[in-house]
């Protein structure tokens, strides 16, 4: 019997093709990835020029306080919405709920 062209040419294939990352066992999985970025922004940020990295810490600040006052800013609405429920709530505990029970 003749074995089809893609059976022999498999193992050649699987030679060719080089080790993955995955298949390595000391390293974890989400670590290359985190790590592999935090290199690519370092050099990146050390590849600008003075005035870039001025730049880009400033924006990357900006970017820091803005996103504190959205978090601020959710946590206060959050607050907000738990006052007005319990004014709700002795309202009606007060005002409604005296007035169903004696009728």
């Amino acid at each position: 019997m003749n074995q089809p062209d893609w059976q022999r040419q498999f193992p050649k294939i699987e030679v060719e093709t080089p080790p993955s990352p995955d298949s390595d066992p000391s390293v974890r999985p989400h670590s290359p990835s985190w790590q592999g970025l935090q290199r690519q922004i370092k050099q990146w940020f050390e590849g600008l020029p003075t005035a870039g990295r001025a730049i880009a810490v400033l924006a990357a600040v900006a970017l820091g306080f803005s996103l504190l006052k959205t978090v601020l800013q959710l946590v206060s609405a959050v607050f907000g919405i738990a006052f007005f429920g319990l004014i709700l709530y002795g309202a009606y505990k007060f005002l409604i709920a005296p007035n169903s029970s004696s009728s």
